[in-house]
């Protein structure tokens, strides 16, 4: 059985947003992996966390 690739999930910092990881996202969606950015909402942690899984999923 063939291992499976992770899907890799990129977080911007606050300087930016996740469209600034568009360039890589392609390269490893190129390589077979599934990559996505995570658009993070800074608002605050408690909030920011409850986002993730109505973004990202589990």
């Amino acid at each position: 059985m063939a291992a499976e690739t992770p899907t890799i999930v990129l977080v911007h910092g606050a300087w930016a947003d996740a469209t600034g990881f568009d360039a890589e996202i392609r390269a490893l969606q190129d390589r077979g992996y599934s990559a996505i950015g995570f658009g993070n909402l800074l608002r605050d942690l408690a909030s920011d966390a409850a986002y993730w899984p109505t973004s990202c999923g589990p």
